[in-house]
């Protein structure tokens, strides 16, 4: 590289929304980036609001052009003129997408990065609102087109991008990490054993039929709890009538949003971690669970068989009877607990956040 300073620029909204998969693999990566990067680089951090980023590195711009998540529909659009007039302005040499989209508008002169975390707009389009679905399907197809190179989270994913457009260069797969705290000795909450979901509140998370499965195993006296910990996400998914319908109200709690320092928390105390989702680019939770040396019970669909490998229990995620049989299975068997907590800590060690940052950062110094 020339003594002229590396110019990177990085969509740093998912810094500055809620609390999601996507926002702690770009956090975690990000830190580690800037961290690891020369006095010769300067990273410029674009948001549609402010964002709190601080590792300690005196070339940071931050660009943000609302005081307040005003609306997804007004975002969009004024990321889509932003983004491209700052990436202009700033001088960027390469830019670095970290969920899907570059915008329409993006520079030809500037190297893009695009990191694709799923297909769920092809895959599962019924499980997406219709303005999510939209902006996929415009923004997705030319994103891609426009991107120097790609990475995909999964095997899996890279193979739902090559069905979709089959000309695509190969993505280079980078897998997520998962955070050292989720390794360490927690106190368990309590002494009540209890059955562990960490999922947003949303259709494509498959809750309702966990809770059906969950009210049957009950049935077949299984005296364990079901502990769901999440934020609200969208669609009339009904939780509380059916915890009612099925009478389940003093057996289920829904924690909402917890911090990480109660998430692990909950992690340690777990009996087991069910994870029934119809569709995932990858499934960070199941990771976290593993590593917290819970046993695993999660969904044959996807690339959830691909991230936790022989390490857990595959269910059907449409067949309720299966998904009861399997949680009943583990909670009765002792010594398949402890097969699980073992083979899937040995299988969370395997996946490192500092690994997929030095892949992610010969990307993003390729050309230079």
């Amino acid at each position: 590289m020339d003594r002229k300073m590396l110019r990177i620029g990085v969509d740093a909204r998912p810094l500055a929304g809620p609390a999601t998969g996507i926002s702690r693999y770009v956090s975690e990566l990000l830190k580690r980036l800037v961290q690891a990067s020369s006095n010769e680089v300067c990273w410029y951090l674009y948001s549609d609001a402010p964002i709190d980023f601080d590792c300690g590195k005196a070339f940071i711009v931050i660009r943000h052009f609302s005081s307040d998540r005003s609306g997804r529909f007004s975002n969009f659009f004024r990321y889509q003129y932003h983004f491209p007039r700052w990436i202009r302005k700033d001088s960027i040499d390469v830019f670095w997408g970290t969920r899907h989209h570059l915008p329409l508008l993006f520079p030809s002169s500037v190297r893009g990065v695009l990191t694709i975390h799923d297909l769920v707009w092809r895959q599962l389009p019924a499980s997406m609102t219709r303005l999510g679905l939209l902006q996929e399907s415009m923004c997705f197809p030319p994103s891609v087109n426009k991107a120097d190179s790609l990475i995909c989270v999964s095997e899996n994913t890279a193979n739902d991008l090559l069905s979709l457009k089959p000309d695509t260069a190969p993505p280079h797969v980078i897998y997520p990490g998962v955070s050292s705290n989720f390794f360490s000795e927690q106190s368990p909450v309590d002494d009540q054993r209890y059955f562990l979901c960490t999922a947003t509140l949303e259709p494509r998370k498959n809750l309702l039929r966990l809770l059906e499965a969950f009210a049957s195993t009950r049935r077949r006296g299984c005296d364990w709890r079901l502990v769901i910990v999440g934020m609200e996400g969208w669609g009339d998914t009904h939780y509380s009538q059916a915890i009612s319908r099925l009478n389940m109200e003093s057996f289920v709690d829904f924690m909402g949003f917890v911090d990480d320092a109660e998430l692990c928390r909950l992690y340690a105390g777990a009996s087991a971690f069910v994870f029934p989702s119809l569709y995932e680019g990858f499934g960070l939770p199941i990771l976290e669970a593993m590593a917290a040396g819970v046993p695993v019970i999660t969904s044959n669909a996807g690339s959830m068989p691909e991230v936790v490998g022989s390490a857990g229990c595959l269910i059907n995620p449409y067949d309720v009877s299966d998904i009861a049989d399997t949680m009943l299975k583990v909670a009765r068997d002792e010594s398949l607990q402890r097969k699980l907590k073992s083979a899937g800590l040995m299988r969370a060690k395997q996946f490192s956040w500092d690994h997929s940052a030095a892949a992610l950062q010969r990307l993003l110094l390729a050309g230079e």
